[in-house]
């Protein structure tokens, strides 16, 4: 996972995080504007792919 701040486009904008998640083992990659985005697709993700346990 990879999460950075953008600049911003004038001195009164908020900061905006991006976020992206990449699959190590296929390259497959996830890109997102905000946090709730990540999550929302994380819940989704673990609710319907088996994850192995460590």
């Amino acid at each position: 996972m990879r999460c950075w701040q953008e600049a911003h486009t004038t001195p009164q904008a908020a900061s905006l995080w991006r976020y992206r998640l990449e699959d190590p083992r296929t390259g497959q990659h996830w890109s997102f504007a905000s946090l709730a985005a990540l999550h929302t697709f994380l819940e989704t993700y673990l609710q319907t792919n088996q994850v192995a346990s460590q």
